[in-house]
């Protein structure tokens, strides 16, 4: 395999799930399985690929698909069927859908592939209905966002245009792979097999093995803890990638034995990751309290609490990590309304979360940015809490892939008594009594300083 093309993406942190082998086997099933489904007719569709699993078939979040042999960024895609609404004709289909980032490296040459045979449009993306189980109406993205298809009958492969503005850098090197479902299994997943192969990506839904995860959760470290370094993998041999990656955490100070804590953990349907086991005390000593994230308006709140969590906007055209900022002892009581968006309500979430290995930080505004200058530029975990619980900028951020559970907050901050009444009222009319086991009288509090 590829070493080089596995960590060229480091600079996007990883998303590393996990999913079942029955269901990857169900994505690409043979055409036997497939004939043997078709018997029953009637138990047709809730038995295809993709679809198989109940988890798959309801959650429009898809689920994590463990993946690849060194073309996906992080070893990870999202695989989901979704049932579709025609908004001019009123009519509804479905579709099965791959989802991901390919690496830098991938990302290129399949660039390079599609330029002669693809067109020039715009990522368009639907709005889930969970109601009624489906996506309707096209989501207003607000801006434009370009992208490059291939289409092969009605299978369709997108790819991101890179060099747009930097607002949507967390879209830089997705794909979306897309093909109709119909009565005939077998032919869907033939379909998605032959647009692969014309793009030369036919290792896209190959299972990554424990060499390749090993490598990754190295280069996680670096990446995590010395992030001026991870540069110098740049243009290694696979054969002189393990060997860089062992003498940097020796010379670092870093004990490779710590992969050994690194476990792989499901933030919410859709979407896992891996987490460092422990290393929360570590940064409880440097100064950290909890992680939070302003949110102005109390229906807001109220709806995140009615969701899966924090979710990354990354399917209305935005970044694809959800923003938030650090709590910190600091003698200086910094105040939550001297942050943008801290000056009326703000959801406090556990500090374990920070024991997740996706996030990264910038001490001033960044917009999230993930280029490769910012990012081996930016200070290791350890640093950032500090300097914060040193001296607190307002403008410090902390980007976490895709989301974060609601299941880890452990509080709201109210800026006044008014505010706190009103968000109660809002959550009494909700029938919201309590959240996470802690009575909503509780879990509301009117505080100021961060």
């Amino acid at each position: 395999m590829n070493k080089t093309q596995l960590v060229t993406a480091i600079s996007d942190p990883a998303k590393a799930p996990e999913m079942s082998a029955q269901v990857r086997n169900r994505l690409l099933a043979n055409e036997a399985a497939r004939k043997a489904a078709a018997r029953t007719p009637a138990a047709q569709k809730a038995k295809e690929i993709i679809s198989a699993d109940d988890v798959f078939q309801d959650a429009s979040l898809g689920v994590p698909v463990r993946s690849d042999k060194g073309s996906v960024e992080g070893l990870n895609l999202t695989a989901r069927r979704m049932r579709l609404l025609d908004d001019a004709s009123g009519t509804e289909y479905e579709v099965y859908e791959i989802s991901g980032k390919l690496t830098r490296e991938a990302w290129s040459k399949t660039w390079d592939k599609m330029k002669p045979i693809g067109e020039i449009g715009e990522l368009e993306f639907e709005l889930a209905d969970d109601v009624k189980k489906l996506f309707a109406s096209k989501a207003d993205l607000g801006a434009s966002i370009r992208t490059i298809k291939v289409t092969d009958g009605e299978t369709t492969f997108e790819l991101y245009i890179d060099g747009q503005t930097r607002r949507y850098n967390g879209w830089r090197v997705f794909f979306r792979l897309r093909t109709p479902v119909t009565s005939n299994g077998a032919a869907d997943a033939a379909n998605m097999r032959n647009m692969l192969q014309k793009l030369e990506l036919d290792d896209l839904l190959l299972k990554p093995d424990s060499e390749a995860e090993t490598i990754l959760k190295k280069s996680r470290l670096v990446w995590q803890h010395a992030p001026h370094r991870i540069q110098e993998l740049d243009g290694l041999t696979p054969e002189q990638i393990p060997i860089k990656l062992d003498m940097i955490l020796k010379q670092e100070g870093i004990d490779p034995k710590r992969i050994n804590n690194m476990k792989l953990v499901k933030v919410f349907e859709g979407y896992s990751t891996y987490v460092e086991e422990g290393i929360v005390e570590t940064y409880k000593k440097a100064g950290l309290k909890y992680v939070w994230t302003g949110v102005p308006d109390g229906d807001d709140i109220v709806k995140i609490i009615q969701s899966p969590g924090l979710m990354s906007n990354n399917r209305t055209g935005g970044s694809d990590s959800v923003f938030t900022r650090i709590g910190v002892k600091n003698k200086n009581n910094p105040r939550f309304d001297d942050c943008y968006r801290g000056n009326r309500y703000r959801i406090l979430i556990d500090p374990k979360v920070m024991e997740r290995t996706d996030w990264y930080a910038f001490e001033g505004d960044s917009y999230g940015s993930s280029d490769p200058s910012a990012l081996s530029g930016r200070p290791s975990p350890v640093e950032f809490i500090k300097r914060m619980a040193t001296s607190y900028r307002y403008g410090n951020e902390i980007m976490f892939r895709n989301g974060i559970a609601k299941e880890t907050f452990i509080g709201i901050s109210c800026q006044s008594n008014s505010l706190r009444a009103e968000l109660l009222e809002k959550f009494k009319k909700a029938n919201i009594t309590a959240v996470n086991g802690i009575p909503i009288e509780d879990f509301v509090k009117v505080g100021s300083t961060i």
